[in-house]
C-alpha cells in the first residue's frame, strides 16, 4: 500500500455532503530533519503516516510504502516522536546508533528485522492529515480507523507497524 493510496482515499470523503476541504495535507517530512524542523502541523491534531524511505514527493504522488497510520487529537508532531524516542542516549547525551534505537517496535516478535531496522535508522517519511474543522473533535479518531480499515480490506493485514486496530 502506497503513501498516494492514502491520499485518494481521503479525498473521497471530500465527496460527501457537507464535507468539501475536509482536510489539509503536509508535505513531506523525513526524520533526518530532526535537527532542523519539526514534523508538520505542530500544535495540531490529526493523522499522520510513517512510509518507508526517505521522498520530497507530494503526497499524492507518493510512491513508498506504508508502514503504520496514526493520530493524535491533540499534537500530531508530538505523537510522530512518541514511538521512535529519543535520538539522544540520556546518560552519555550522545546521539544513539541507529538514531532510534529505543523505538517501541524493537523487541516486537511481529514486526520483521527488515521493518525495525528502517524505524532504528530513521529511514521514514512523515505525512500528516489535518482537519479543516475544529466541529468535528473526532474526525482525526475517525479518519484513522477508515485508514486503517481500508489497508486491512485491500491488503488482508494491518500495516506492518499498526499490530492492532
Amino acid at each position: 500500500m502506497l503513501v498516494k493510496d492514502i491520499y485518494k482515499w481521503t479525498k473521497l470523503y471530500s465527496q460527501l455532503p457537507a464535507c468539501e476541504e475536509l482536510f489539509e495535507f503536509s508535505n513531506s517530512w523525513h526524520f533526518d530533519d530532526a535537527k532542523s524542523t519539526y514534523p508538520p502541523f505542530r500544535g495540531s491534531p490529526g493523522v499522520y503516516i510513517y512510509a518507508k524511505g526517505k521522498t520530497q514527493a507530494e503526497f499524492d504522488n507518493c510512491d513508498l510504502e506504508v508502514l503504520y497510520i496514526g493520530m493524535s487529537e491533540v499534537d500530531v508532531c508530538g505523537r510522530i516522536w512518541s514511538h521512535v524516542g529519543t535520538i539522544y542516549d540520556p546518560e552519555t547525551k550522545q546521539e544513539w546508533l541507529p538514531k532510534f534505537k529505543k523505538h517501541q517496535w524493537e523487541s516486537s516478535s511481529y514486526v520483521s528485522g527488515d521493518i525495525k531496522n528502517t524505524v532504528a535508522n530513521g529511514n521514514m517519511t512523515v505525512f500528516c492529515i489535518r482537519p479543516n474543522s475544529d466541529n468535528l473533535p473526532n474526525l482525526p479518531r475517525a479518519l484513522e480507523a477508515a485508514l486503517i480499515s481500508s489497508y486491512y480490506l485491500v491488503n488482508k493485514c494491518l500495516p506492518p507497524l499498526n499490530l492492532q486496530f
